[in-house]
């Protein structure tokens, strides 16, 4: 079975051009797992003296994330999601300067791309996991996702968030990125949990979630600090279980 399971994990990587090496021991003086890079192949080390049978596939699909995701480039028909590049921040001033989404993202728009501006970006730029939305056919950033851990949770979970230039929403790209972003997440990396927080009253954004087959969880109170308003805020939390 592990001998399968690690053919399924780096033909997974493969597809995004990252090169993994998954390697066993079983030796209850070592680390339960472990992660180095060699020779520029990523070594996935799993000590199967502390790692059941039942729960080898969930060990190392998580491994597997740790290193997959840093590297992903996913596309889409229309679509790709990558990591932040510095050319990137003249596209990004698109959706952070747009003063409805902005409030509804519990941020403060940006009004020129100041200093501060470019800590954004440098922000940016540090996230392992906060993807750019790029049009194939042009190259232009027309918005992100951030996803992040949701370390609340039982389970191993992930949070997203995400925007859109105001020019190019309504056009299903949004749905279009979040769908392969969430469909790689439970279905090839096996996360559990999937959740996204949003405004009460962004209709858009929990319709879209509906439309992902996401499901109303509850009220946060006072789950984060919005930018724009310098106070906490609630947030309506919407799931999707794998």
């Amino acid at each position: 079975m592990e001998t399968r399971l690690n053919e399924k994990y780096t033909d997974l990587c493969r597809q995004y051009h990252v090169s993994v090496s998954i390697v066993l021991t079983n030796d209850a003086s070592l680390p339960k797992q472990e992660i180095c890079e060699k020779d520029g192949i990523s070594v996935i080390k799993l000590n199967t003296a502390h790692i059941q049978d039942t729960d080898y596939e969930m060990h190392l699909a998580y491994n597997v994330g740790n290193v997959l995701l840093p590297r992903l480039v996913l596309e889409t028909e229309r679509l790709i999601l990558r990591r932040f590049q510095p050319k990137d921040a003249l596209d990004c001033f698109a959706f952070l300067s747009a003063e409805k989404d902005c409030y509804m993202d519990c941020s403060k728009p940006f009004t020129e791309m100041n200093d501060e501006y470019t800590e954004r970006m440098d922000l940016f730029a540090s996230r392992e996991t906060q993807y750019m939305i790029v049009l194939k056919e042009s190259g232009k950033v027309i918005g992100t996702v951030n996803v992040f851990d949701d370390d609340s949770r039982a389970v191993d979970a992930k949070e997203i968030g995400y925007a859109v230039s105001p020019s190019y929403q309504r056009k299903g790209y949004a749905y279009e990125a979040l769908t392969a972003l969430v469909d790689l997440l439970q279905n090839d990396l096996k996360f559990d949990l999937v959740v996204a927080g949003v405004l009460e009253e962004n209709v858009a954004s929990i319709r879209l979630l509906e439309k992902l087959g996401f499901r109303k969880e509850g009220l946060r109170r006072k789950a984060v600090w919005h930018e724009g308003l310098d106070r906490p805020v609630d947030l309506i939390y919407y799931y999707r279980d794998r």
